[in-house]
């Protein structure tokens, strides 16, 4: 599933949950970085990221959540738990957010 049709799903599950609106905000990215060090190459650096944040609005409330963990579980998880945020008074304008 590319980062489109991941964003898609997401704002579907959120919505069939009760969300009233949602966004979401799929990035990846790599970064390499070589140090060399009198002619030499001293240390070599490649790392990768991922990141998937959503928003809903319920109601006048609001709750946003991130994760880098793009597994089925933790995307179930992450649609539920931030769903409920705001109705439990959790989030901008009812209390902490996350």
């Amino acid at each position: 599933m590319d980062h489109r049709e991941l964003a898609q799903e997401l704002l579907s599950r959120a919505r069939a949950r009760g969300a009233d609106a949602a966004d979401a905000l799929v990035a990846q990215g790599t970064d390499f970085h070589a140090t060399v060090r009198k002619g030499e190459v001293e240390t070599l650096t490649d790392a990768g990221s991922k990141a998937l944040g959503l928003r809903v609005f319920v109601g006048r409330r609001t709750a946003s959540s991130y994760t880098s963990d793009f597994s089925k579980a933790a995307l179930e998880r992450l649609v539920g738990d931030v769903v409920e945020m705001p109705r439990d008074g959790r989030g901008p304008g009812g209390g902490a957010s996350r």
